[in-house]
């Protein structure tokens, strides 16, 4: 091999050197303007980023569940109160059943739309208005309805009242507000369809119920013993309501 072939090699072993070391250099200075860390940075923020959209998702997944459980949720709305529209003295009307009779005069129209807290239904023969009105139902309205404190109590009946226990230290609801937000409703039903609904409705479930706020004059035939059930006209106390229920909106179904 003559000396300029291997000056030739040389210099392209240098040359390819001198390109090895420019490279070398290149990744340093890349290195240095990188900040430490940084990819670390960016896995994190990919990872709050996926966390976030899991969640959103999720949630929404559970709300579109709740909602098709329950398609009435999205009619509800936590400012809507029960109405009540007195009207003159409605025509009474008489229901006779096991040997007593039932003179019923319509006081107000009502309508209620909330959640069903708890049900009952009385043994025959508790009293005199079991023969029309079997059960009695709680309804929460307003904000309780939705307020998640509202799986924290206790819902039950005793002697035809709604009574509630808290299963906590203390609740976010005075006694006042409890009283405002939540009805006790003697049901009379106008027909089985009626009935049925009010048998199938479940504990926090949400219903409508459309009818009449009454006054019960309860006759006993045999005997001639005499009673009054009259409805409570006015909203936010703990005084009852009996009213004659002639529609109930329960899921997707109207029973009237």
């Amino acid at each position: 091999m003559d000396e300029f072939t291997r000056e030739r090699e040389l210099d392209g072993n240098g040359k390819d050197k001198e390109n090895y070391n420019l490279v070398e250099r290149s990744l340093e200075l890349s290195e240095e303007k990188s900040p430490p860390g940084l990819l670390k940075k960016v896995i994190y923020l990919m990872l709050i980023i996926f966390i976030g959209v899991s969640i959103v998702v999720l949630a929404g997944l559970f709300i579109s569940d709740f909602t098709n459980k329950d398609p009435l949720i999205s009619q509800f709305s936590t400012y809507e109160k029960p109405m009540i529209k007195k009207t003159p003295l409605g025509e009474p009307f008489t229901i006779n059943k096991e040997g007593i009779e039932y003179k019923i005069v319509p006081l107000a129209d009502y309508r209620i739309f909330g959640r069903m807290l708890a049900k009952n239904r009385y043994p025959d023969g508790f009293d005199l208005a079991v023969p029309i009105a079997p059960y009695d139902i709680g309804i929460a309205h307003g904000r309780l309805a939705l307020h998640s404190s509202i799986e924290l109590f206790d819902f039950s009946f005793g002697d035809r009242c709604l009574i509630y226990s808290y299963d906590a230290v203390d609740h976010p609801f005075t006694t006042e507000e409890m009283y405002m937000h939540i009805d006790n409703i003697h049901a009379i039903h106008a027909n089985d369809r009626i009935l049925e609904a009010i048998e199938k409705v479940k504990e926090k479930q949400f219903i409508i119920l459309e009818g009449k706020l009454v006054k019960v004059d309860i006759l006993v035939k045999a005997g001639g013993e005499r009673a009054v059930w009259e409805s409570s006209l006015v909203q936010g106390t703990n005084e009852c309501k009996v009213m004659y229920i002639t529609k109930i909106t329960l899921g997707n179904e109207v029973y009237e």
